[in-house]
C-alpha cells in the first residue's frame, strides 16, 4: 500500500479517532467498576495529559531524531497498539484504595500514576494523528473531517458494545484494530518483520492480561463472594453499569429493621450494578412473607392512609414494591432508568415470587422520572424515593444525580392527587447531612405551591434509617395518633410531627444530643436560612444547573470538623471532592513536567525536515 493516497490517511485517522473514544469511554466503565464512581473526570484529564504530551514528543522527535513520517507513523500505531494491555496492567499494579485516603493521604499520590499508566495509548493516539495533520495544506481539511467523524462513530458504536463485553475486552479489542490499522503502512520487509513481532508479542499480552477487572475488596461483590455458598446467578453488561445477581444464602439485607422485629426475613437475592448493592430480591410464597418491612421506617407512607397505586421511583424500589403488595396496593409503577436493571429485576422477580402478577398489577417502566412525570397526565395518591445514603465516605460527592434535585421534587408533588403522599427514606448519619438536605428541598417546594411545611411534614428514625412524608393536606389528628402508635410498636424514634413535644423524642436510638430533631426544627422555623447558612454541611437544594445532591462539604465545615475532632474528622471528609482536588493538582504537575519540561533543552534549537 503507498502512503501517497489520501484516502489511506483518512481511513487510518477515522480508526485511530474511533478508537481513542472507545477507549476513553470504556475506561470510564473500567474505572467504575474497580472504583465507587466513573471517575468521568479523571479519564477526560488523561487523555488530554496524553494529547499535550504527543505534542511535546513531536517537537522532540523533529528535534533530535531523523527519521520519516510513514516509519514514525508506522511506529505510533504499533505502540498504540501495545499500550493497550500494558496499559492496563500498569493500572492494575497501582494499589490505590480510595476508603483508606483520609488516614493515610500519600494514597493520594498514586492517582497520577494512574493518569501515567492509563495515558499512554492517547499519548501514541496523539503522536500519530499529529504526524498526519503535518501533511500538504490542501488535505488538512480532509483529515480533521475523518478525525471528527470517526470520533463521533466512536461515541456512537461503543454503547452497543458495552451491552455484550466487558470494559476490558473492549479495550484489548481495540490493540488488534490498531495493529491491523497499521498494515496501511507496512511496505518493506523490516517493516513486516517489526509488524510480525508486535502481532506475536500483542497475542502474548492478550492471553496473560486478566480479561476480569480488579474490583476494589472493599466493594460489596468481593465481600459477598468471599461468604459460603455464595454464586453469581446471572450477569449482564449494559453502559450504564456491570449487573450481576449474587446468591448469598449468608447474608441477610433489611436495611433500618426494628430491632424488636420477630418477623422473619425470606431468602433474598442480591443485585449489584458495578459491583455496589442496589437492590435486593425477596423469594416469598404470598405478599404476606413481606411482613418484616413493615417493621422499618419506609412503613410510614402506609400509616396515612389506604393506596390504590403507587409510583416508585429510582432504581432501588424492590423493598418499596414488597411493602406496596403487603398492604394490598393494587397497582404498582416502578420508575428504573437502567434499562439492563429494570428487565433483570423484572425477570427474577417472577420467577421467585410466581404468585406475585396475581394479587396487584405490576410494570417496571425503563424511563427517567422527569421524562415520565412531564408527559404523565395521572395524579398518584403515592410517590416513593429510594432509600438514598449509602455512601457515608462521600465517594459520589462529584457524582451528578438528576433524580434528586429541586425540579424533581417539584414535579413529583405536582403529581400528586389531592391527598396523595410523599414519601423518602435516608441512612442515619451523624452529623445528619442527607435527611436535612432532602427536608430543606421539601420545605422549600411546599412553601412554593403555598403550604404550611409545619403542617404537611412527618419526619422518624430508627438506628439505621430516617423516613420522611409530605402530605398533599395538613395532616390529621387520626393520622398523628397511627404515626405515634406505629413508632411505639416498634420502637422508632419521632423526629418530627406538628404537634411533637420536647420530650417525645431521642428515646430509643439516642443521640448525644437530639440532633435530627433540633435540626428539623430549625429547617421547617423562621430560623431556616440563618441555620443552612452556619451548618456544618451544604444543605442548599440542588438544582439542574448543579445537580449533586451527594455533595455537602464545604471549606468552613473541614475547618471546624479539623477543630472539635482533630484528625478523627477525617471520617467526615467528602473522598469523592478531595479526589478531584488532588487529581487537578496532580495533573498540573503533570502537565508541566510531561509536557512543558522536556521542551526547555529543545528551546532554540533548529528542526528537522521528516
Amino acid at each position: 500500500m503507498t502512503l501517497s493516497v489520501p484516502s489511506q490517511q483518512r481511513l487510518a485517522v477515522f480508526l485511530i479517532s474511533l478508537i481513542i473514544i472507545f477507549v476513553e469511554i470504556t475506561l470510564m466503565r473500567e474505572l467504575a467498576l474497580r472504583y465507587w464512581e466513573h471517575l468521568a473526570w479523571l479519564v477526560i484529564s488523561i487523555a488530554l495529559l496524553g494529547f499535550g504530551a504527543s505534542g511535546t514528543v513531536l517537537v522532540l522527535l523533529h528535534r533530535f531524531l531523523n527519521a520519516s513520517k510513514p516509519t514514525l507513523q508506522f511506529a505510533s500505531l504499533l505502540g498504540m497498539s501495545l499500550s493497550m494491555p500494558i496499559s492496563l496492567w500498569l493500572g492494575d499494579r497501582v494499589d490505590l484504595n480510595l476508603i483508606q485516603m483520609v488516614w493515610q493521604p500519600s494514597i493520594v499520590l498514586r492517582i497520577s500514576l494512574v493518569q501515567l499508566a492509563l495515558g499512554i495509548p492517547f499519548l501514541f493516539g496523539g503522536i500519530f494523528i499529529g504526524l498526519v495533520l503535518q501533511d500538504r495544506p490542501k488535505y488538512i481539511p480532509g483529515h480533521y473531517a475523518a478525525s471528527f467523524i470517526g470520533s463521533g462513530a466512536g461515541g456512537i458504536t461503543v454503547l452497543p458494545l458495552l451491552y455484550w463485553f466487558a470494559p476490558r475486552l473492549i479495550i484489548l479489542g481495540c490493540g488488534i484494530v490498531i495493529l491491523a490499522t497499521s498494515l496501511l503502512y507496512v511496505q518493506t520487509k523490516l517493516k513486516t518483520g517489526y509488524w510480525l513481532f508486535t502481532a506475536a508479542l500483542l497475542t502474548i499480552m492478550l492471553w496473560q492480561i486478566p480479561h476480569a477487572s480488579r474490583i476494589s475488596e472493599d466493594k460489596d461483590l468481593p465481600q459477598l463472594l468471599a461468604m459460603p455458598e455464595s454464586s453469581i446467578v446471572a450477569k449482564r453488561y449494559s453502559p450504564q453499569g456491570k449487573l450481576e445477581l449474587v446468591d448469598a444464602p449468608a447474608y441477610h439485607a433489611a436495611p433500618g429493621l426494628a430491632l424488636n422485629n420477630i418477623e422473619p426475613v425470606p431468602p433474598q437475592r442480591f443485585v449489584t450494578v458495578d459491583a455496589q448493592i442496589v437492590d435486593t430480591i425477596y423469594q416469598t410464597a404470598s405478599p404476606d412473607d413481606f411482613a418484616f418491612l413493615d417493621q422499618t421506617t419506609q412503613a410510614l407512607p402506609y400509616q396515612l392512609d389506604h393506596f390504590d397505586h403507587a409510583l416508585i421511583v429510582g432504581d432501588a424500589g424492590i423493598s418499596h414494591l414488597g411493602l406496596a403488595l403487603y398492604h394490598q396496593v393494587g397497582t404498582v409503577t416502578n420508575l428504573i432508568s437502567n434499562g439492563a436493571l429494570a428487565d433483570l429485576e423484572m425477570k427474577e422477580l417472577s420467577s421467585l415470587n410466581p404468585y406475585i402478577h396475581k394479587v396487584a398489577q405490576i410494570s417496571f417502566i425503563n424511563r427517567t422520572v422527569r421524562g415520565y412525570l412531564r408527559k404523565a397526565t395521572q395524579q398518584y395518591p403515592l410517590i416513593i424515593f429510594p432509600t438514598i445514603g449509602t455512601d457515608p465516605s462521600g465517594l459520589s460527592a462529584v457524582a451528578t444525580d438528576s433524580l434528586l434535585t429541586q425540579e424533581t421534587l417539584r414535579l413529583c408533588l405536582s403529581h400528586l392527587d389531592k391527598q396523595g403522599v410523599l414519601a423518602l427514606s435516608t441512612f442515619v448519619h451523624s452529623p445528619p447531612r442527607e435527611s436535612l438536605r432532602l427536608l430543606n428541598m421539601l420545605v422549600a417546594a411546599l412553601q412554593e405551591i403555598g403550604k404550611e411545611p409545619q403542617r404537611h411534614i412527618a419526619i422518624i428514625r430508627n438506628w439505621a434509617t430516617v423516613t420522611i412524608v409530605a402530605s398533599q393536606r395538613p395532616l390529621t389528628a387520626q393520622q398523628i395518633d397511627r404515626i405515634r402508635s406505629f413508632c411505639l410498636q416498634r420502637r422508632f424514634d419521632l423526629v418530627w410531627l406538628p404537634d411533637l413535644m420536647p420530650d417525645e423524642v431521642n428515646q430509643y436510638h439516642q443521640f448525644q444530643n437530639a440532633d435530627y430533631h433540633l435540626a428539623a426544627t430549625l429547617l421547617l422555623g423562621q430560623q431556616n436560612s440563618q441555620f443552612v447558612a452556619n451548618y456544618l454541611y451544604d444543605l442548599s437544594p440542588p438544582d439542574e444547573t448543579k445537580p449533586f445532591f451527594h455533595h455537602f462539604s464545604r471549606w468552613g465545615g473541614i475547618r471546624e470538623l479539623k477543630l472539635q475532632l482533630g484528625k478523627r474528622g477525617r471520617v467526615y471528609w467528602e473522598l469523592g471532592w478531595l479526589l478531584l482536588i488532588a487529581a487537578f493538582c496532580q495533573a498540573l504537575l503533570l502537565a508541566f513536567i510531561c509536557i512543558i519540561l522536556p521542551l526547555i533543552p529543545a528551546i532554540g534549537l533548529p528542526g528537522k525536515k521528516t
